[in-house]
């Protein structure tokens, strides 16, 4: 009887250690995130320390970008149907989120740095949302942060019909994809980068054919202090992501 009561005893220490060293191992904020759907992105390596050029002309950092909860989204004002379709749909969660208290910011940061002025950002961003920031700046800097949100965005020259329903079909397959979190997490950083005319400045293609900016598009809900809360695909819609934001702000 004893040796049973040792044994019983024995195995709920070995449970209770193995619950502490899961809470210290994902960390407190992912415990709590851990219940909303989507949510097992919570604490990956995506998302950190960038340094950028917002829609006023002013640096800004992360820190000053991120201080509440934040949609940050990846594309360009001269991409004809992909980003302003997402853009319209975050900045409706956006204002979901105002009905229910909640004041989040949607942010765009341009992959096309090259035409993607200041100006033409607070431009683009006015038609979405009042709060919408856009943010740009050089190629070394969009290059930082595309890699370190893991974004794939590449630059190409489409010279002829052929060309464009090519990377029309490619840019459908990539945006269709379903990604997983665990899949977010493996993304190899290798690829997943701004990429240009191996490497050097672009060329100049004024008046050649149309530039085209193929790029990922998910959206990230950061948070301050916790970094990616979830990630959202181009299939969820408005009240959807809103629903999510609200889940894993309750739980953070």
């Amino acid at each position: 009887m004893r040796k049973s009561y040792v044994i019983a005893v024995s195995a709920l220490v070995l449970l209770l250690l193995g619950v502490l060293g899961y809470m210290v191992l994902v960390g407190p904020d992912r415990m709590r995130l851990a219940s909303c759907e989507g949510a097992g992105v919570a604490g990956a390596d995506i998302g950190g320390p960038f340094t950028l050029v917002d829609e006023t002309g002013r640096t800004v950092t992360d820190k000053d970008v991120i201080t509440g909860p934040t949609l940050v989204y990846f594309g360009f004002t001269n991409c004809p149907d992909v980003c302003p379709v997402d853009s319209a749909r975050n900045a409706v969660a956006v204002t979901l989120l105002e009905q229910r208290g909640i004041e989040a910011t949607p942010v765009l940061i341009t992959v096309d740095p090259q035409r993607d002025t200041p100006a033409a950002l607070a431009e683009y961003t006015d038609n979405f949302h009042e709060r919408m920031l856009g943010l740009t700046g050089s190629k070394e800097q969009i290059a930082d942060v595309t890699s370190t949100y893991r974004v794939y965005a590449s630059r190409t020259v489409i010279e002829d019909e052929a060309d464009h329903d090519a990377a029309k079909a490619d840019e459908g397959a990539m945006n269709g994809a379903a990604v997983t979190g665990e899949a977010m997490k493996e993304m190899d950083h290798s690829e997943m980068k701004m990429t240009e005319a191996e490497g050097g400045e672009a060329p100049d293609h004024s008046g050649h054919g149309e530039i085209r900016v193929d790029h990922s598009a998910y959206t990230y809900l950061m948070l301050p202090g916790t970094g990616l809360a979830d990630f959202f695909d181009r299939e969820i819609s408005a009240e959807g992501m809103a629903d999510r934001v609200s889940c894993a702000l309750q739980k953070n």
